[in-house]
């Protein structure tokens, strides 16, 4: 007996829906049904996808980027095929000026740490360069240091990349803190 009210009470509910939905419309007793019509469709949240956080979604040149330690980095401008007066690049390589400006986006009582060697260059072969000690520099050149929130600095630094090599990639990685950063150097 128990089973048929379980047959019962399902048969009753589908009959209700139904009688819901498409008689009482037809009555003209449709203010349900009309109401929930006329409930607005939600609009789908646009989803944010930072670029720079990986190769496959790098910033481009020019727009910045932030780590995980609320440091700015841009990408003001690249020129390849530099001279050194010291030094030579590797056999197949040329030296490549990068001008960055970074901007500590902390409180004004917390410092961050910079450096040329946080970063690195990685082209279309795959090869990462990460030649980080030159006897030259340039005028402009990003020296390492610290510097508090809301101060900014700018320079240049030096990296390789193989001669006419494209899709070059800037990785910032300062380190433990934060998760690298990936940045185009092509236009």
């Amino acid at each position: 007996m128990r089973e048929r009210w379980h047959v019962f009470i399902g048969i009753a509910l589908v009959l209700g829906l139904l009688f819901t939905c498409v008689a009482v419309p037809l009555l003209g007793l449709g203010g349900l049904c009309s109401f929930v019509a006329s409930l607005p469709t939600p609009v789908p949240t646009p989803t944010y996808n930072p670029v720079g956080l990986t190769r496959a979604n790098l910033a481009p040149l020019g727009e910045l980027v932030v780590n995980d330690q609320e440091v700015e980095c841009t990408v003001l401008g690249v020129e390849r095929g530099i001279s050194l007066e010291w030094e030579s690049p590797e056999e197949g390589n040329e030296f490549i000026s990068i001008a960055l400006r970074l901007r500590n986006l902390g409180s004004a009582d917390q410092t961050r740490h910079y450096a040329p060697s946080d970063f690195r260059v990685v082209g279309a072969r795959g090869v990462i360069y990460d030649r980080m000690f030159f006897l030259s520099t340039l005028d402009d050149a990003l020296g390492s240091g610290e510097f508090f929130g809301g101060a900014e600095v700018t320079g240049k630094i030096i990296q390789e990349a193989g001669i006419g090599e494209t899709n070059l990639v800037l990785i910032w990685d300062p380190g433990p803190g934060s998760s690298a950063r990936y940045l185009s150097l092509d236009k």
